[in-house]
């Protein structure tokens, strides 16, 4: 049996209008934006600059080879070592990141559940379902630095000769090519696979209180493999939503006479202004996920908590 993914539509906007505009309610805004906020930590990080970085003819990482190069001619150890210990700073970094984000996230999947703005009190209950998870998120990230490195490895590796022997800082177009090709479709697989590992393992968990590698086989083996087209097709329609609802955004900032838009820079404003967006997809993956039985539907908890 396919899953429809025009059916949870409709659920999911009565659903975000409930929560956030009846009534509408400050605290609970605040509260949903300081959740959101948490899950998405990652996006202070600056990761957009990097990456068009790597990407750029005249890359960072370019300029890095030709600043280190000598020294690593000279003393090949002090190279050694400054590597390994940016390398540790940046794995500690991306530890910690991925650690609030995923903290973040229960805050979240709980408030959309039981209708609320609460953050301390998710922070603590689901602390150990936030450190299962980051087990998953944490070797998606190693798999994605190691295609990465990879990636940008080779092409440093082919140039390295040229740039020892000249002056020459162009790479080469095909190697710049294929380098870019292979790091979008790395940040393109690894996205899905950490959206995956929210929006749907992440509420397994959740439902059912187990930890991330139960959630994970469930989900793949009883869910994911069974459904795989409708979960293709579930992608491209959030696509598609997402695009309507950053137009019908941009929109009401051009009719704002774009006052909006200094605002918009600041994180949090800007997680505060996209927060129906956010609170909308939450529920339209929850009701998606919903019609794959009892045992997967996670809104049923809403109605427990609003009985009692």
């Amino acid at each position: 049996m396919s899953l429809s993914v025009t059916q949870p539509i409709d659920p999911a906007l009565r659903r975000t209008y409930r929560l956030l505009f009846r009534p509408f309610n400050l605290l609970t805004w605040l509260g949903l934006t300081t959740s959101v906020f948490l899950s998405t930590f990652y996006s202070l990080a600056g990761d957009l600059d990097l990456l068009r970085a790597f990407l750029q003819p005249q890359s960072t990482w370019l300029s890095i080879i030709h600043v280190l190069l000598p020294t690593w001619q000279q003393n090949p150890y002090l190279a050694v070592l400054a590597t390994v210990v940016v390398l540790l700073v940046g794995l500690s970094l991306v530890v910690l990141v991925t650690w609030v984000c995923c903290r973040g996230e229960f805050i979240f999947l709980d408030n959309v559940v039981h209708r609320r703005g609460a953050v301390l009190a998710p922070w603590q209950q689901y602390h150990l379902h936030a450190n299962s998870l980051l087990q998953l998120r944490l070797l998606i990230a190693l798999i994605a630095f190691a295609f990465i490195a990879t990636a940008v490895g080779v092409p440093s590796l082919i140039v390295y000769q040229d740039l020892a022997d000249t002056a020459n800082d162009a790479v080469p177009l095909p190697v710049s090519l294929i380098a870019t090709g292979l790091v979008f479709c790395c940040i393109f697989l690894v996205s899905l696979a950490d959206s995956m590992a929210t929006w749907f393992v992440a509420p397994l968990m959740y439902l059912h209180h187990v930890r991330v590698w139960p959630a994970c086989h469930y989900f793949i083996r009883s869910i994911l493999l069974p459904h795989l087209g409708s979960f293709l097709l579930f992608y491209l329609t959030s696509f598609v939503l997402l695009c309507a609802g950053l137009a019908l955004l941009t929109l009401l900032i051009l009719l704002s006479c774009c006052t909006c838009c200094c605002a918009l820079l600041l994180p949090y404003v800007k997680f505060a202004v996209l927060l129906p967006l956010f609170v909308f997809f939450r529920y339209y993956s929850l009701c998606f996920l919903a019609q794959c039985g009892p045992a997967c539907d996670v809104l049923r908890l809403e109605a427990a908590s609003a009985e009692a």
